[in-house]
């Protein structure tokens, strides 16, 4: 019995260990790649990317169902891509284990009651030859409490809510293959597994920041111009500041917007302030009358009055600083970035 399995293990594994056999499952994956019956990840597109692709797909499932002596299209029909992770479905690992011969068909034992945190279920089966059923191969107990303290019961979506028996029963399976058949599921995480445990690196996180010279992105620069715009003291510049995070804080084009914008409205109007009559003071002449207005009169309109004058211009002149200096500001930081994004491009 044991040299007939052997055989059979290596006529499994012998199309990849010739090139006539590796032919051969090249057009045997050709003729999957085309049809509508398999999944999408094993269905060739138009262009020959998404056919290379097909094609690779199907030649990694031959392989795999060889190593676990199943039909190629089982495996196609029972594996998925949850996270970008290869998964079983639960289903097909309960049925690789009960039709592999070694055990006998997998049992569920419940213990507590339903509704309860510690209500729970693990699997257990017997060894082929243990023709008495004397040692019982019992999995780990997986219970309710278990299943909120990881996070699966809570996580958006979980089906432990609507149907915990089944789940109960799917993740016993699960640790039961784990524990004493792992060359079965080949190390591979069921697909309710893979999508209760998702393990993010932490580099994938850190990529997400913004560069401290990194451009902004459109969508985060309009809004924060529009944020800007309604900001009319520096107060409320320094306040919106702080409602941004570190990331943002840090970042060169960042600090430039809100440099501008401190800079507009920093800039106060002058407003036309007078130490004399705008008449002048005729009054105070010594001479006559006429010499006193003529002297002193038109020399107060021209010396006080032209002063008061002056200061009125020179607020208004001022006044039009303010655009004229945004505008030029808002022009370099533009340009700047611009100028930043050409030079990414060019590299």
């Amino acid at each position: 019995m044991e040299n007939s399995n052997l055989v059979k293990q290596e006529v499994a594994l012998l199309p990849f260990e010739t090139q006539q056999g590796f032919e051969a499952v090249q057009r045997v994956c050709k003729m999957l790649t085309m049809s509508e019956l398999v999944p999408k990840i094993y269905q060739a597109g138009g262009d020959a990317a998404s056919q290379n692709r097909a094609m690779a797909n199907c030649m990694i499932a031959f392989e795999m169902a060889s190593r676990i002596g199943a039909s190629p299209l089982m495996v196609m029909q029972n594996m998925y891509i949850v996270h970008s992770q290869p998964a079983w479905s639960s289903k097909f690992l309960i049925a690789t284990i009960n039709s592999s011969g070694r055990f006998s068909p997998l049992r569920y034992e419940f213990k507590s009651e339903q509704g309860k945190d510690d209500w729970g279920c693990r699997c257990f089966a017997y060894d082929k030859t243990d023709h008495e059923k004397k040692e019982p191969l019992y999995g780990a107990w997986v219970d309710i409490s278990m299943s909120k303290n990881e996070g699966w019961y809570t996580k958006s979506g979980s089906k432990w809510k609507t149907m915990p028996q089944l789940m109960l029963q799917y993740r016993a399976a699960a640790f039961w293959a784990r524990t004493y058949a792992p060359e079965l599921s080949m190390g591979i995480k069921t697909d309710d597994e893979v999508a209760d445990i998702i393990d993010i690196p932490y580099e994938e996180i850190k990529s997400k920041h913004l560069k401290q010279h990194e451009i902004l992105p459109d969508d985060v620069k309009d809004d924060l111009t529009n944020k800007l715009s309604n900001c009319n003291n520096a107060d409320e510049i320094d306040m919106l500041f702080d409602t941004l995070d570190d990331n943002l804080k840090n970042n060169h084009f960042v600090k430039k917007l809100f440099a501008a914008r401190r800079a507009t409205v920093n800039i106060a109007p002058a407003t036309a302030t007078t130490n004399g009559n705008d008449n002048g003071t005729p009054e105070n002449g010594n001479g006559n009358g006429d010499n006193g207005e003529t002297g002193n009169g038109e020399n107060g309109e021209t010396g006080n009055g032209g002063t008061a004058e002056r200061a009125v211009q020179t607020g208004v002149n001022r006044n039009l600083v303010i655009p004229i200096v945004a505008l030029i500001l808002g022009v370099i930081t533009i340009g700047t970035a611009e100028l930043y994004r050409r030079r990414l491009k060019r590299r």
